[in-house]
């Protein structure tokens, strides 16, 4: 049977006559011989554990300029959502589970700002399946706007970079995720949500209204 309580080392106790007899030795067995316990290795892509996070204007990250491609084959850039509020998440068309929920939740999201300036990008993670052909058949599942939500591809190395470097999100279809990121109008990141958690999408709608009555 195996303890409940918790164990940070596994060093034997020596009584105190013991010890200090053998003292030369144990201090050579404490080097080698006692394993313990270590926090884990901070996550090398940070918002793929994230929880919701609402960051101050002052602590946000720029957006740096990238270059994709839209579902449509033309051009698309950071430029393109100069002075707007927008979300971008990260998906492939051949996900099955989890990227069926994030962009159904996506769906119901921008739904919700069909009347403001919100716009949304779903970037693919698979650039060599997801060309705009296959994007703009994947969107059609949604109905997707494509004024209001944008599906994204491009050069490979180029959306890994837009991916990490940018937005500081895993890259590959081993560990996308469900996290929405939010930018304000002046291009900084200000939040990362969890859309398929009710709490986070509320804090989204939240975060969302906020920017949108920033000028």
């Amino acid at each position: 049977m195996t303890s409940d309580a918790p164990r940070t080392n596994r060093c034997p106790r020596i009584s105190l006559p013991t010890a200090l007899v053998g003292l030369p030795a144990l201090l050579v067995f404490a080097a080698i011989g006692c394993e313990k316990t270590s926090a884990p290795a901070p996550s090398a892509t940070p918002a793929s554990n994230i929880s919701a996070r609402n960051i101050p204007a002052d602590e946000a990250m720029h957006v740096t300029e990238f270059q994709l491609v839209d579902q449509d084959g033309k051009p698309f850039s950071a430029e393109d959502m100069k002075g707007k509020v927008w979300g971008v998440s990260f998906f492939f068309t051949a996900c099955p589970g989890l990227c069926v929920k994030l962009n159904n939740a996506v769906n119901e999201i921008q739904k919700d700002y069909a009347d403001s300036d919100a716009r949304f990008l779903s970037v693919t993670v698979d650039p060599d399946v997801d060309t705009p052909e296959a994007l703009t058949r994947y969107a059609g599942h949604y109905d997707a706007d494509f004024d209001r939500w944008k599906f994204l591809t491009g050069d490979r190395d180029e959306l890994k970079r837009v991916a990490r470097e940018v937005f500081h999100q895993p890259h590959s279809k081993s560990t996308h995720n469900d996290v929405v990121s939010i930018v304000d109008r002046q291009g900084r990141i200000r939040g990362y949500f969890h859309v398929t958690d009710p709490t986070d999408v509320k804090l989204l709608h939240e975060k969302i209204d906020e920017l949108l009555a920033e000028s």
